[in-house]
């Protein structure tokens, strides 16, 4: 019986903290993107970014278009800019957090660039074929 209580009240505690924790959230950092959705959101303004470095414009043409990247990057997501604005600040007094979700966007940016290569490379021999069943 006394196993019992013990094992009711530790329950009742750990209920308690998990709903003021819960609650914590529903504030100011209800803003805040999970983690991997802050994971899939800067590997695609990432993208985004280089996209807009390709484009090889300048001064406020970069602005512009880098504005509309990003919203598009926000629709995507379903997000906006001042909730990942909330959630990058919420991240960065989280060092530990920060880091293992930049080795994911990492991750993901490097299987990107390599499925890239693979199918760019993949491309260039079809088209290497295809040249030489011509010449025949």
């Amino acid at each position: 019986m006394q196993r019992k209580f013990k094992f009711l009240l530790l329950f009742l505690s750990a209920s308690i903290l998990a709903c003021n924790s819960f609650d914590s959230l529903s504030g100011a950092d209800a803003q805040v993107l999970s983690k991997e959705q802050m994971i899939q959101v800067l590997t695609d303004i990432h993208i985004a970014e280089a996209k807009v470095s390709d484009l090889a414009m300048s001064g406020d043409t970069v602005t512009i278009t880098q504005a509309k990247y990003y919203q598009v990057v926000y629709d995507k997501n379903n997000t906006n800019a001042k909730q990942f604005e909330n959630s990058y600040k919420y991240y960065t007094t989280q060092p530990v957090m920060l880091d293992s979700i930049y080795q994911q966007v990492i991750t993901n940016l490097a299987v990107l660039e390599n499925t890239h290569k693979n199918d760019f490379m993949h491309s260039q021999e079809k088209s290497v074929r295809m040249i030489e069943d011509i010449l025949k």
